[in-house]
């Protein structure tokens, strides 16, 4: 996917998503735009996918971020729900923000991350998330206020955590 400024012909954003499902996730057939139908495992990977394009244009272009708003008894609170397209079971890797990475021209290109654990939602509600530590993740460096971002189960599977903040 590219986003284009219209006046300028500026490519501001090009991204490659991959969407990911399983079985549990894909529970009912649905029929897309022009009457194609589409399997439920193939449904919810496309969904994944536009979820994951969505977050990732807010936060390029919007300078929107996702935070930990709460956290309580082994559970975490994140600031997004239903009406960002977040689904029970979703990944979502917490991490704090090092240095800006500034190119050649001084531009800023983003910061270092520094990975602290991993959150799967276990209930969804519209504006808000409940989320557990996932498998592997220790959640004592985590504070309210780190930010999040979706991580695929895969992409998961290889984060190296850090050991302090």
């Amino acid at each position: 996917m590219r986003v284009i400024h219209t006046e300028t012909s500026e490519v501001r954003l090009a991204l490659t998503e991959t969407g990911l499902a399983s079985e549990k996730s894909s529970t009912s057939s649905n029929t897309g735009g022009g009457g194609t139908t589409f399997d439920p495992l193939t449904l919810s990977a496309i969904s994944d996918a536009v979820n994951r394009l969505s977050y990732a244009i807010r936060s390029n272009l919007g300078q929107e971020t996702a935070h930990i708003v709460r956290i309580s008894d082994n559970s975490y609170i994140i600031d997004l729900g239903a009406t960002t397209g977040v689904k029970t079971g979703a990944l979502y890797l917490v991490y704090a923000e090092g240095d800006p990475i500034t190119g050649i021209n001084n531009q800023q290109l983003g910061r270092e991350k520094f990975p602290l654990a991993i959150l799967r939602v276990t209930r969804v509600e519209n504006a808000h998330s409940v989320c557990v530590l996932e498998r592997g993740s220790n959640g004592n460096l985590v504070q309210i206020g780190d930010n999040i971002e979706p991580i695929s189960q895969t992409e998961a599977k290889a984060v190296k955590f850090a050991a302090s903040r």
